[in-house]
């Protein structure tokens, strides 16, 4: 009698668990399904910027870009003996030119400037859409471009330019009078201009030239490359 007393206990036990097992799965898949309390995904979601700035175009050409002296030589004779070099310049108008404008005249049978002809400039326009920043660099020291380190004088070999606004609000940020490019030595970067404006055609720069030849200079003809550049700020 007590062993089937115990068979009885367990065969309860058993169907007892069964249907507590059964309960289970009935709830979780309601609750699953139905209720959506143990929802689990493996989508995650979230949200991006895509940004965008105008940056506008850079633009710069030139009005005139060849300058040129002309056919000139130093004179070393009389009152210009004892001087060194020649000053020239393209903005002889403006009284700029220590040679070309009084006596003693050291540079003779110069073509292009010698017979009161009006200043002579390179011209930059921005022609962009953005106000930027415009710079020029040579593409050779003093001594290389007018001696070939045959002057005994190369040392006072050089050029400088000077930048003037065609219209007062084209720039801000000029040279301060003549700056130097290059010298007998070196080469420089000059900056012309902090900012040219882009609103019209007279927006735009005048710049003008100053060399100082020695009076040793090799002859033929001499010529140097100057790169304008223009950078957005």
């Amino acid at each position: 009698m007590k062993r089937r007393g115990v068979g009885k206990s367990l065969y309860i036990l058993f169907i007892f668990s069964m249907l507590f097992f059964i309960g289970s799965l009935v709830s979780s898949y309601f609750l699953y399904f139905e209720v959506g309390l143990l929802d689990i995904t493996g989508l995650v979601t979230g949200e991006g910027t895509v940004t965008l700035s105008n940056a506008g175009v850079a633009g710069l050409y030139f009005e005139g870009n060849n300058l040129s002296f002309g056919s000139g030589y130093f004179n070393g004779t009389g009152d210009c003996s004892y001087k060194l070099y020649s000053t020239l310049d393209t903005n002889n108008s403006a009284s700029r030119n220590s040679d070309l404008g009084v006596d003693p005249n050291c540079w003779v049978n110069t073509t292009e400037f010698l017979n009161g002809n009006t200043s002579r400039s390179f011209s930059l326009v921005n022609n962009g859409s953005v106000a930027v920043n415009v710079s020029a660099i040579a593409d050779q020291n003093g001594e290389d471009w007018l001696c070939g380190g045959n002057c005994q004088l190369t040392a006072v070999a050089g050029l400088s330019l000077y930048s003037y606004n065609l219209e007062s609000d084209s720039c801000t940020g000029l040279t301060d009078g003549f700056e130097n490019l290059i010298t007998s030595d070196a080469i420089f970067t000059v900056g012309l201009c902090d900012s040219l404006d882009f609103v019209d055609i007279s927006d735009s720069l005048n710049v003008y030239i100053n060399a100082s030849i020695p009076k040793d200079t090799t002859a033929g003809a001499k010529s140097l490359t100057i790169t304008f550049q223009a950078i957005t700020g």
